[in-house]
């Protein structure tokens, strides 16, 4: 992977850490896709957040375009 490659994508990530790792790709998906954990600081505890899919919307060509020649 390049050094000065800025945007890095999921895919990227997990074909980079399987090289290097030996993993197979599914079960690096997998490690990366597991629950987080995420702190309340006003009560001091930890919490587990499930692991989700994050919904995404790409906008067509011609939408984007009506919209920046308004």
């Amino acid at each position: 992977m390049a050094q000065n490659q800025k945007n890095v994508t999921k895919a990227d990530m997990i074909s980079e850490i399987a090289s290097r790792t030996g993993l197979n790709k599914a079960d690096v998906k997998t490690v990366i896709e597991t629950s987080k954990k995420a702190r309340n600081i006003s009560k001091g505890t930890t919490i587990e957040i499930p692991a989700h899919e994050t919904p995404a919307y790409k906008p067509s060509k011609e939408f984007a375009d009506s919209i920046r020649n308004q």
